[in-house]
This record gives structure tokens, C-alpha cells and sequence, in this order.
């Protein structure tokens, strides 16, 4: 059956993270207009670190261009997900 792993033993050391507000071109959020192809909250822009030498060798601003550029410190295992893709936590 979809969605059932069978013989699969749950791994107390393995842990997910998951953003609930982020979107991919695939599963939109909705049908408004600026919804639709978007990289929701993937394709954010860089912003400035702290710490003034850190901030010197990064360029803040710059926006992200999914999918080979997105923004996250961890690409998804799976790819950029869509939150509401009921197939992303299965």
C-alpha cells in the first residue's frame, strides 16, 4: 500500500527538520497569481551576517536561484519540497 513502509525499523538517531511555509513551482500555494511557479521562501535573499569580517566575504542581498542555489545551510535529501505535498513527510 502507498505509503507503508513495510520491515522499515524506525532509527532513534535519525531526526527531521521540516518548514511548513516553504514551496517549490510543483505545489503551489493556492492559485493567486504570484503563487504559481514560485520557489516560496527557497529563493530568499542573503542577508548580512553579525559579525562585521563574516559579513565582508558573503555579498547580502543576493537573491537564490533554485533549484541549485536555494536557501538552506542542508539541501533536502529529496530535493526543494513543497509544504503542503502530502507526499514530502511519507
Amino acid at each position: 500500500a502507498k505509503g507503508k513502509r513495510v520491515g522499515v525499523v524506525p532509527d532513534p538517531a535519525v531526526h527531521i527538520f521540516f518548514y511548513a511555509w516553504f514551496g517549490n513551482p510543483q505545489n503551489p500555494w493556492g492559485e493567486a497569481k504570484h503563487n504559481m511557479g514560485n520557489w516560496r521562501e527557497w529563493n530568499q535573499e542573503v542577508q548580512s551576517h553579525w559579525d562585521s569580517k563574516e559579513a565582508a566575504k558573503h555579498k547580502a542581498g543576493k537573491l537564490m536561484k533554485p533549484p541549485e542555489d536555494a536557501a538552506t545551510a542542508f539541501y533536502p535529501d529529496r530535493g526543494l519540497y513543497s509544504s503542503i505535498d502530502r507526499e514530502v513527510a511519507a
